[in-house]
């Protein structure tokens, strides 16, 4: 006749597997993502001369781009971030900054303006508007050498309708600025200097299309998957207490 105390060993099993499974999705999503360095060619977020792409000269630093949603594509800012031009964006705007070695053209981030993807959860109450960013901190071949480049990363921001886009990269980022207020770093990448002047620079390789982590998660993921192991330990447990159950009522039969 079966033991009151397999019963128990059965449950005991079910819930420390359920347990231990319910640790796992708070291990994946705790991804910190660093911050960002200097824009040597923007006056307040452009390039050198405040408007135009850097050319002839290499540099390192913080490029500022708008998302063309007309042309699914990033195009080069014609004015800094702080230019009271961008306080016009209104809600489904997306601004892109992307740490670069920059040799010959502009290096804009690797991923798309998604305002969906990035602010579709975020609702925004009267008076405010959101405006996504992509942060993009460039690869190892653009990175200082004592720092290693956090992962590319999307953020929605709910700031009042007549913000810049530096003040509502503010509200989202942690910046370090210079007196001329021109971004230097983002999130304490880089976590020093402001822009850099590279001699004899290679242009680096092509850059590969990178995914986003999003606010509260890691790369976009497909919810159905995230969820089976759910359905798993909740069938899982449900057997066991059952199980439990009718050895219980086996023992006292």
């Amino acid at each position: 006749m079966a033991s009151p105390r397999l019963a128990l060993a059965v449950v005991a099993t079910a819930v420390g597997f359920l347990a231990c499974t319910a640790t796992a999705p708070a291990t994946a999503a705790a991804t910190a993502v660093p911050h960002i360095q200097a824009q040597p060619a923007q006056v307040a977020a452009g390039p050198i001369d405040g408007v135009r792409p850097l050319t002839g000269v290499s540099y390192s630093y913080w490029g500022f781009y708008q998302w063309d949603r007309a042309k699914h594509a990033w195009q080069f800012s014609p004015v800094g971030a702080n230019d009271k031009q961008t306080a016009t964006a209104t809600t489904g705007a997306v601004y892109g900054f992307r740490w670069a070695l920059v040799v010959k053209t502009p290096r804009p981030p690797r991923a798309p303006g998604d305002f969906a993807a990035i602010c579709g959860g975020t609702k925004a109450p009267a008076g405010k508007k959101r405006i996504a960013f992509v942060i993009d901190f460039g690869t190892a071949t653009d990175s200082p050498s004592s720092q290693r480049p956090p992962a590319p990363r999307g953020v929605c921001a709910v700031v009042p309708s007549s913000a810049t886009a530096q003040q509502a990269l503010d509200t989202v980022a942690s910046l370090r600025t210079n007196s001329s207020a021109l971004i230097c770093g983002i999130d304490g990448y880089p976590s020093s200097g402001c822009g850099q002047k590279i001699a004899n620079a290679t242009p680096p390789p092509p850059d590969g299309r990178v995914q986003l982590q999003l606010a509260g998660n890691g790369p976009s993921t497909d919810s159905g998957s995230s969820s089976l192991p759910w359905v798993i330990v909740a069938v899982v447990v449900i057997a066991a207490l059952g199980a439990g159950a009718w050895l219980l009522r086996a023992r006292r039969a």
